[in-house]
């Protein structure tokens, strides 16, 4: 195998199936069925009305799929915000681990509700990436209207 060549037991990302990309202010989880409940969504921040988001907000994200775990039963996910423009620059990342239930892994769903801390956002335009073993899933756009005070 070439140093570029992957096992053919690595997941890949050309079979995901993307059910949901959303930004919250909240995500209530039930602990008996295990549903998620998501509360003001949104895809405009306003930073300057008294309706404005407060920290901590979430990416939610749910999607289907074997190719998301590695043999371990494991998927290692990077969620990255930058700010858009003439001097892009990441302004918040985290990373963690999720594993798969029991059972069969050929339908999966995964869900994830990963919280975002105060980052000091700015009026302008940012880019939500994804990633899942390092392979970029999926991005989505926010904007952010107005300055704080």
């Amino acid at each position: 195998m070439g140093k570029n060549s992957m096992p053919m037991s690595e997941p890949s990302v050309k079979d995901l199936n993307i059910l949901a990309f959303l930004f919250a202010e909240r995500v209530v989880i039930d602990q008996i069925t295990g549903r998620y409940t998501l509360v003001g969504v949104f895809d405009v921040m306003e930073l300057e009305n008294a309706q404005k988001i407060e920290s901590p907000w979430f990416v939610y994200m749910s999607a289907r799929g074997e190719i998301m775990f590695s043999p371990t039963r494991t998927a290692d996910i990077e969620l990255s915000i930058s700010r858009d423009g003439e001097e892009e620059r990441n302004v918040f990342s985290a990373k963690g681990t999720a594993s798969a239930p029991e059972g069969e892994l050929a339908n999966v769903q995964v869900h994830f509700a990963i919280p975002i801390p105060s980052i000091g956002m700015s009026q302008g335009q940012y880019t939500v990436s994804i990633l899942v073993n390092a392979n970029l899933i999926a991005t989505r756009r926010l904007i952010v209207n107005g300055d704080r005070k």
